[in-house]
């Protein structure tokens, strides 16, 4: 059994390679107006014209029946429908708020039922909606396809029909509309920003660089930190009508961004990635044979760098960074692909 020890000096000497306290950066590098995040949109719809690749299920029936009958006023009986060139499908669409109608967006086919491929299918005019589903936002129709750019097909039963949705209803933007009465009953404006990795510093730097640049008072600062994923910033009287010019400089502020501490594992071609400082707990493992003790905090790199000097495999690199996790001892998330 093969023994691998972590010393304090080891961890300290890969602290020494990593960068400092993350990188320069801008807010809108790491933060989001609130109200301003995507909205997903979905809806249920109908592929016709495949060649003979769509669903053989009863549910598909009923479902292109209701269509022709309350769509297109037909009178057609689900079991007078033959649906191997037919298929449900679900359809999704994302799109953020501000989006003018008519605006053109790309929707994303997936197959509901048995149906072995989209491809070349045209997809029937379908209603999207987000969390009610008497409100239609987006109504999209078009020639599905299931190719990359490079010609590839990573899945035949998921597609897309690229510009395929119409914008027919705006979706609310309340963002850069709110206010509230300060203690002299003067209404004051402000946003709030979301931080798209939740972290108290982080939230505090983006704070202070935002009191800076409004040469707010310390007694009185335009800019709090709500907590770890929420910034709240008071809109200057001369910016009241001129919000977009606001939220254009706040965002492009300069402020220190932490890098998010990320493992990510490929197991087919045994590559590990790790994003930010990834840090070690003291721990000691045992992983195919091989007994790792790390004796004080330390960093991944450490550990790798140890691991790959004694030319151990990448599986068992693989399967050391499992454990760690899987003891609580990697102090990142965890990706598997």
């Amino acid at each position: 059994m093969r023994k691998l020890i972590i010393s304090l000096a080891a961890a300290a000497a890969a602290l020494a390679l990593c960068p400092g306290r993350g990188s320069a950066g801008t807010v809108g590098n790491v933060a989001d107006v609130k109200g301003t995040q995507e909205q997903q949109l979905f809806g249920v719809g109908v592929v016709v014209g495949l060649r003979g690749t769509g669903d053989k299920g009863r549910e598909t029936a009923k479902r292109t029946a209701l269509l022709l009958n309350n769509g297109f006023k037909f009178n057609v009986q689900k079991e007078d429908l033959a649906t191997k060139n037919v298929a449900l499908v679900f359809v999704t669409a994302r799109i953020r708020p501000f989006a003018k109608q008519q605006s053109k967006l790309d929707v994303t086919v997936s197959s509901m039922s048995d149906a072995s491929s989209l491809d070349g299918g045209e997809l029937l005019p379908t209603p999207l909606h987000a969390a009610d589903p008497e409100v239609v936002y987006v109504r999209a129709q078009g020639k599905v396809s299931v190719k990359a750019a490079d010609g590839s097909v990573s899945s035949p039963t998921c597609g897309v029909v690229s510009g395929g949705g119409i914008l027919e209803r705006e979706i609310p933007g309340p963002a850069l509309e709110k206010s509230y009465l300060n203690d002299k009953g003067k209404r004051v404006d402000y946003l709030e920003l979301i931080l798209r990795r939740g972290n108290f510093s982080q939230a505090s730097s983006i704070a202070d660089a935002a009191n800076a640049y409004l040469r707010a008072p310390q007694d009185a600062p335009a800019a709090r930190a709500v907590d770890a994923g929420l910034v709240r910033v008071e809109i200057p009287e001369k910016y009241r009508n001129l919000t977009v010019a606001f939220v254009d400089e706040l965002l492009s502020l300069p402020v220190v961004a932490d890098p998010p501490a990320t493992v990510t594992i490929n197991e087919r071609t045994g590559v590990v990635v790790s994003t930010g400082t990834v840090r070690i707990s003291r721990v000691t493992i045992s992983v195919n044979g091989i007994v790792l003790e790390i004796k004080e905090n330390g960093t991944l790199d450490a550990v790798q760098g140890q691991v790959r000097r004694l030319q151990y495999s990448s599986a068992e690199i693989i399967a050391i960074v499992k454990e760690l996790h899987r003891a609580g001892a990697l102090q990142a998330e965890l990706i598997t692909e």
